[in-house]
């Protein structure tokens, strides 16, 4: 729940070029995060990962480069 107000809020707070970093686990589901991300029209990678426990962490970099404001 939180980590989709924060997609769905982030674009408005980036200028175009500008960039978002955050980490999420992948108990939250990367796959539908990656599906939220595209729907906003944000590009994104993810650009670091580690295995921890019974986990893995992710780190998304997004940005606005190609989207409209």
């Amino acid at each position: 729940e939180i980590l989709d107000r924060f997609l769905m809020e982030m674009p408005e707070h980036l200028e175009k070029g500008g960039e978002c970093y955050f980490l999420q686990t992948d108990l939250n589901g990367i796959t539908e995060t990656g599906k939220k991300l595209r729907a906003l029209g944000m590009e994104f990678e993810i650009c670091g990962s580690r295995k921890i426990f019974f986990e893995e962490l992710v780190v998304y970099r997004c940005n606005l480069e190609k989207c409209q404001k």
